[in-house]
């Protein structure tokens, strides 16, 4: 009813030149002066077409409705206004710009298109014809585009640096010291991350991460003054239970992109049942199955072709060598043989001791080594021992002969 009025009220004002309308109690409550109205005001205050001084425009009436303030052409097709909707239901209520041909924009005070919105639902800041959903830009060469932040100051700041390759550039900025972030995309296609220390982390156009190292000559390039890559277990494995063999972590070689097991592994596993016996297991893939070949324990023994090593170096199974070096401890070398204060075991001693026993003295037995295998840096000691003892026979007897010829060769010439 109220919009009614005003409206029959306005048309008339269009005829009177200069007017003023009052209510029962002698205020002046609606002004009129050269093609302007005023609500609430004073004649001198009349400055745009139509002025309401300390109150509101209510625009609807009681009733659940859908209102609005519409513009119109000159054609008096409808265009575009400011609508809303109330009823009884608050979360259903709203208000809105409503364009039915063309844009929203918004526009300062200098005539500057700062916002648009398009009919095709994209929104455009700095840019009147935006070529996503959301597409901010820049008038200046540089400077940030968007800013998400909590009071403090703490959060996601998006914008452009020319001096970073006239890259897109993320911000993430922390209030306290040494927790920030920044993220760039340059020119050339580098994804470049950098922290309060510097840059961090490159991802080039290729495809290669640098670590430290602004310019990746491999796939993965790590650089730094100690470079470490750890690889850790989410749970706790160890403290007593059943743990020994528990895989912690596994590095896979492969030589196809797919689910086929065509490689090789390398893997951390706890070779104990504490959490500090951590060892690494080298696998290959045979017969559909992963099979482990070496292991190196935490105390670094060696198992090739078994997982359980007894000794600094365990081989199961053959092994091939052009050269094998064992060292000798000082005074292990048998020469002491051949000292004149050496007891040498005549041949008779020997010859019993083979009759009672079936091998040769300070020789293991074949059942002894069958158990308990054989070393073999001292079976050689043993063996050059033996050598060197039958030496000492061989020239004992040599000398005996020797004598027997001579006596022999006197009798022939007697």
């Amino acid at each position: 009813m109220y919009k009614t009025i005003l409206t029959a009220v306005v048309m008339c004002l269009g005829h009177i030149g200069l007017a003023q309308f009052s209510n029962p109690d002698g205020n002046n409550d609606i002004h009129y002066n050269a093609g302007k109205v005023g609500v609430g005001t004073a004649s001198g205050d009349l400055k745009d077409l139509f002025t309401v001084k300390g109150g509101n425009i209510n625009i609807g009436n009681i009733t659940n409705q859908e209102y609005s303030v519409v513009f119109r052409p000159h054609d008096k097709s409808w265009r575009s206004g400011l609508i809303g909707y109330s009823s009884s239901t608050p979360p259903t209520d709203y208000i809105g710009l409503k364009s039915y041909y063309g844009s929203i924009r918004m526009i300062t005070n200098v005539n500057q298109e700062v916002m648009r919105i398009t009919r095709n639902n994209r929104v455009g800041i700095g840019v009147v014809a935006p070529d996503n959903t959301l597409d901010v830009r820049l008038s200046e060469s540089s400077g940030w585009l968007a800013r998400f932040a909590e009071t403090s100051g703490a959060g996601l700041i998006f914008g452009v640096n020319p001096n970073n390759d006239d890259a897109l550039s993320g911000f993430i900025a922390h209030t306290s010291a040494n927790r920030n972030i920044n993220y760039s995309v340059t020119g050339n296609g580098r994804h470049q991350f950098y922290t309060d220390w510097g840059r961090s982390m490159v991802i080039t156009s290729g495809g290669k991460i640098g670590i430290g190292q602004p310019i990746p000559e491999d796939l993965v390039h790590i650089r730094s003054e100690n470079p470490v890559i750890r690889i850790s277990n989410s749970n706790y494995h160890g403290g007593g239970g059943n743990a020994a063999g528990t895989v912690l972590g596994t590095i896979k070689f492969s030589n196809r992109d797919d689910n086929h097991n065509y490689r090789a592994e390398m893997r951390g596993i706890l070779t104990g049942n504490w959490a500090e016996y951590v060892g690494l297991s080298f696998t290959t893939h045979s017969s559909g199955q992963q099979i482990e070949r070496m292991r190196i324990m935490h105390d670094g023994s060696v198992g090739i072709g078994t997982t359980n090593p007894t000794a600094l170096l365990s081989v199961a199974g053959k092994m091939d060598a052009r050269e094998i070096k064992v060292e000798v401890e000082a005074g292990a070398t048998p020469d002491y043989v051949f000292a004149d204060d050496y007891k040498l075991s005549t041949l008779e001693e020997t010859a019993s001791y083979i009759e009672e026993n079936h091998h040769l003295p300070e020789i293991s037995s074949a059942k002894e080594m069958e158990a308990n295998g054989m070393n073999v840096g001292e079976m050689n000691l043993l063996l050059l021992k033996k050598i060197e003892e039958l030496t000492l026979h061989l020239i004992e007897k040599d000398r005996q002969l020797d004598d027997v010829i001579k006596r022999l060769q006197k009798l022939e010439k007697q």
